[in-house]
């Protein structure tokens, strides 16, 4: 979380990795997660840092979530070209109402064999019948106040 704030630079992915492994009482992770993609960040440094990790044994692979197809294929692209490692799994927001990773997300995904992961499957709910076409968005407001 911390990420959101302080970046993806070398010292603090090495602080967050080192805080989450004490954590989670482990000595490595399976796939290493960038939870949000910056524009601002410095991919070299971030594909370096992590590259660092999974040749000591801090990870295994390397995820990404919430990242648009060019921030996916600039990252991958960097990786396998400086660091000889790929994006492994990308977990991004897709459900049957909110579909754009269909323009290209999915396709790249395909197409370089990446693992592809939704999150809201459901819709937070929208899908599942919860509810109702005739409530009103100040009616779903005001159950949710009480």
């Amino acid at each position: 979380m911390s990420d959101f704030y302080y970046g993806f630079n070398r010292k603090n992915l090495s602080r967050a990795i080192r805080e989450s492994l004490k954590r989670l009482n482990t000595d490595y992770v399976d796939i290493y997660f960038l939870h949000a993609y910056f524009d601002t960040m410095d991919v070299n440094d971030t594909v370096e840092t992590i590259s660092q990790f999974i040749h000591n044994g801090l990870a295994h692979y390397c995820g990404l979530s919430n990242a648009l197809g060019y921030q996916l294929a600039e990252f991958n692209t960097v990786a396998g070209l400086k660091e000889n490692f790929g994006v492994q799994i990308v977990q991004n927001h897709y459900n049957a109402v909110y579909r754009e990773d269909e323009r290209d997300v999915i396709p790249f995904c395909r197409k370089k064999n990446i693992t592809y992961s939704p999150f809201s499957p459901i819709a937070a709910g929208f899908l599942s019948g919860k509810y109702q076409k005739t409530k009103t968005l100040r009616q779903l407001e005001q159950k949710h106040i009480r």
